[in-house]
């Protein structure tokens, strides 16, 4: 399952480049909300982007930097809500992740309407891996590929991004409240993405604009 957990997953490497970045603010051993503090700064965000081409840093960093500063000027300023979405980032930037739901084992859904229909016979923990892959993949595909969608749907009647917003919106909601939204501490995430799904988008959307460096990996496509 998809986590809040990029803050929590940072390398000595990512510390460095802190440093580097900071060399009077990043001091050896910063966490909690030092830290935080110190990956808002906007002196590192504009360093991933001028630097992406040499960059050592972890996919963690990388992506949490980059979905923080774009939330932040969305009015969007939970961390949480910026971590899970940069969580969800690292793991579908992955070929293998992207069309695969948690416990699923080798089944692969290439289409977002097959998990829609894998859902109307689905009980329990399932529900709430489905509910939360279909918010996790509309949200990709339309923060990251908004033209390839509205492309498809102009071209080939496919689904537009008004349906993945209503699509992903709504079973982010439905997640929310599910009890294992709950023990897993994602219910006030997922709510808030499925309340602002929208607004979450068009900040992928600006990120997308200023990036070259995430692949065209979509395995789930748009019907």
């Amino acid at each position: 399952m998809i986590r809040a957990n990029c803050r929590s997953s940072l390398r000595p490497s990512d510390i460095d480049f802190l440093a580097a970045i900071l060399p009077s603010l990043a001091e050896p051993g910063a966490d909690g909300p030092m830290l935080d503090e110190l990956l808002d700064r906007p002196e590192v965000f504009k360093s991933l982007l001028e630097r992406h081409d040499c960059l050592k840093v972890s996919p963690q960093f990388y992506f949490y930097v980059l979905v923080r500063h774009v939330l932040v000027e969305a009015g969007l300023k939970d961390r949480d809500l910026a971590d899970y979405v940069a969580s969800m980032l690292t793991e579908f930037s992955m070929q293998t992740r992207l069309n695969r739901i948690e416990g699923g084992g080798e089944e692969k859904f290439n289409y977002v309407f097959e998990l829609l229909h894998a859902l109307q016979s689905a009980s329990g923990a399932r529900v709430f891996f489905i509910r939360a892959h279909v918010g996790n993949a509309s949200l990709f595909l339309t923060g990251i590929f908004p033209e390839h969608i509205a492309h498809r749907a102009q071209r080939r009647g496919a689904p537009d991004l008004d349906y993945f917003e209503t699509v992903g919106g709504a079973n982010y909601l439905t997640a929310s409240e599910h009890q294992l939204a709950r023990e897993l501490r994602l219910e006030n995430v997922l709510g808030c993405l499925g309340e602002q799904f929208q607004s979450v988008r068009h900040a992928l959307n600006q990120l997308s604009d200023r990036l070259i460096s995430i692949e065209d990996y979509v395995l789930i496509r748009e019907a």
